[in-house]
Parts: C-alpha cells; sequence; structure tokens
C-alpha cells in the first residue's frame, strides 16, 4: 500500500462521499489495491466504517498559518539570540575598534528580524483571492478490512486519506499508527 506521509491536508467534500459506493469510497478502494506501478490487486477490501469532512480554504490557511508560525518563531528567536550576543560584545569591549562593525551586525539583524515578523508564508498566498467557504478536498478517515495475499490473513486498519474536492482522486494518505 501507498504511504505518502502527507501532512499538509488540502480539503474535503462531505456532498462527494455520501452514497453507499461513493465516489469517496470508489476511489480509495482503487488506490489502497494499486501499487506504484499501476498493478491492481483484489485484496477483498471491504469498508467497515468511514468518516468523511471538508476541507475549505479558511481552515488550510490557519494549518498552515499554525506551521509557519511556529517556524518563524524559531527563527526569530535565533535571530534575537545573535542579537543579544552582539549587543553584549559591544558592552563587554565598549573602547574596541570593531564597535561600528558590531553594530552594523545588529543593524542587519535588526533589519532581519523585521522582515520576518512581516512574513506571509507562501503556503497561504496560493490562496490569495480564493472565498474562505471554497471546499477543496475531502479528507475521509476510513476503518477497512483486506486480505493480505501472501498469506490470506485478513487484517483491519484505519487510514486518514486526502481527496480532491469531487471525491474522484486520492491525494495521499497519511501515516497510519497500525
Amino acid at each position: 500500500m501507498k504511504n505518502f506521509g502527507v501532512t499538509t491536508v488540502l480539503t474535503l467534500g462531505m456532498a462527494a462521499c455520501t452514497s453507499p459506493q461513493s465516489t469517496c469510497e470508489q476511489a480509495i478502494v482503487s488506490y489502497v489495491q494499486t501499487d506504484k506501478h499501476g498493478t491492481l490487486t483484489d485484496l477483498k477490501f471491504e469498508i467497515l466504517s468511514l468518516e468523511t469532512s471538508e476541507r475549505t480554504v479558511a481552515d488550510s490557511i490557519e494549518l498552515h498559518k499554525a506551521d509557519d508560525e511556529k517556524e518563524l518563531a524559531k527563527q526569530i528567536e535565533s535571530e534575537e539570540s545573535k542579537l543579544e550576543f552582539w549587543k553584549q560584545l559591544i558592552a563587554d569591549n565598549p573602547q574596541s575598534r570593531d564597535v561600528e562593525r558590531y553594530n552594523e551586525n545588529i543593524d542587519g539583524i535588526n533589519r532581519r528580524i523585521d522582515s520576518l515578523k512581516q512574513t506571509t508564508p507562501e503556503e497561504v498566498l496560493r490562496y490569495t483571492g480564493l472565498a474562505p467557504d471554497l471546499v477543496i478536498g475531502i479528507i475521509a478517515k476510513l476503518w477497512y478490512s483486506y486480505v493480505m495475499p501472501e498469506t490470506g490473513a485478513r487484517k483491519e486498519r484505519t487510514d486518514t486519506f486526502i481527496l480532491s474536492a469531487d471525491g474522484k482522486e486520492v491525494f495521499g494518505q497519511e501515516p497510519s499508527a497500525d
């Protein structure tokens, strides 16, 4: 089975996954039973439970912002640490002939900190101009069983799949705890 380790979730479409043999189910069944070479293997796949939810532009922006804010905070903290180093160097050596160079370093660090604080993450920029309530994908949490072709043993798993808004295409699968 494929596992893309997708961490960035796009969106979901509840309406696409409502009928018993829905578009989402068909897409997931095909995805799970097809290997990376395009070979379909009948795994006697059975859906035990399927929960879907929609992901909108607003949801995606919030997810990206949360991740990006953590990364920016780390970068700003690193720059502030450098800033304190140079300030301490001046405080410890006020008569040094290098004080001017130290101050130039401090100015550069301050500019980087200001720039980081003004940064809009690229992932968020891709949604510019889109309606916040636009559904861009479907997240499907699926509990299913299948038969291992080599041994004939029946297995059960729970996985989360990321699908297109119409439910026809599986973009990836989040890593399973199984």
